[in-house]
């Protein structure tokens, strides 16, 4: 899933990696993406059946299904900062399997697409 303006895929990504595609990228940035990684890295962690796991896992999918533009850490707005597109990240977790129909039932937030 490239991003606009970055040419980013996360897939293959690594925090080195996209650093290196953002000339001299601010500490404000590489914080931003460390957020987005650790929420990913929870959806991927919460997978096995466990009761902590699961809470954490729900925990950031709450975080990447909240549309909050007031919130400068929110998930909409590290995405714009990082050139990502919300909902094509969201389908994306949700083509793999991180991001479940149960999270969103679980969630606060039931709209998404």
């Amino acid at each position: 899933m490239p991003a606009a303006g970055l040419n980013v895929d996360l897939d293959y990504l690594l925090p080195e990696q996209w650093a290196a595609r953002v000339h001299k990228p601010s500490p404000e940035m590489r914080l931003m993406w460390a957020v987005m990684q650790s929420a990913i890295e929870a959806l991927h962690k919460g997978l096995p059946d466990s009761k902590l796991g699961k809470s954490i896992a729900d925990e950031a999918a709450q975080w990447i299904l909240e549309d909050n533009p007031h919130w400068p850490y929110s998930f909409v707005c590290i995405c714009a900062e990082l050139g990502l597109e919300p909902l094509a990240v969201r389908k994306a977790l949700s083509a793999r399997g991180l991001l479940t129909w149960d999270m969103v039932m679980r969630s606060k937030v039931r709209h998404w697409t």
